[in-house]
C-alpha cells in the first residue's frame, strides 16, 4: 500500500513518485493511494498481480481513520514489530500502544484491551532486554 506522497514505497515504482507534467499531481488529488498484491496460486510458478485504486473521499476534510482502522493498524505495527520492525523506521511500541488506546471503544469480550496489554508487556521486556546488553556489554568490554 502507497499514500500519495507518503515516501513509503518499498518495492516498485509507484504511480506517485515521479511527478510528470501535471498528470501525477492531477492523479494525487483524485487519489488516496494504490494497493497492490502479489501472489503465487498453490504449484503455480508465476505469480499474479492484483492492483487498484484507492480513490479519494469526496470531502475537503480529511476524515478521521475509524476505529477498526486504528486498531488493525496497531494490529500490523505489534506483529511488525515482534518480526524485527524493519518496515516500522521510527514508529515505537509505545507509539503502538497509543494508537491502540486511542482505537480501544466497544470491546464486549476484551480482545482490544488484552492486545494493548500485549504490546506494553512487549514494550517493558524490550527496555529490559537493553539495559541487560548494556550491562553485559560493559562487562566484557
Amino acid at each position: 500500500l502507497a499514500l500519495v506522497g507518503s515516501g513509503g514505497e518499498r518495492h516498485s515504482p509507484s504511480r506517485y513518485s515521479q511527478p510528470e507534467q501535471g498528470t501525477a499531481q492531477q492523479t494525487a488529488l483524485n487519489e488516496l493511494g494504490e494497493i497492490r498484491i502479489r501472489y503465487k496460486l498453490p504449484g503455480e510458478n508465476k505469480s499474479r498481480l492484483i492492483s487498484d485504486v484507492i480513490s479519494a473521499p469526496d470531502s475537503s476534510q480529511p476524515e478521521t481513520p475509524s476505529k477498526n482502522f486504528r486498531f488493525s493498524a496497531s494490529v500490523a505495527a505489534f506483529a511488525q514489530a515482534l518480526n524485527d520492525g524493519k518496515y516500522l523506521e521510527s514508529f515505537t511500541l509505545a507509539d503502538t500502544a497509543r494508537l491502540a488506546r486511542s482505537a480501544l471503544g466497544e470491546d464486549a469480550f476484551g480482545y482490544r484491551a488484552e492486545l494493548l496489554r500485549l504490546i506494553t508487556i512487549a514494550d517493558s521486556l524490550t527496555g529490559i532486554a537493553q539495559s541487560a546488553n548494556a550491562i553485559n556489554d560493559d562487562s566484557n568490554g
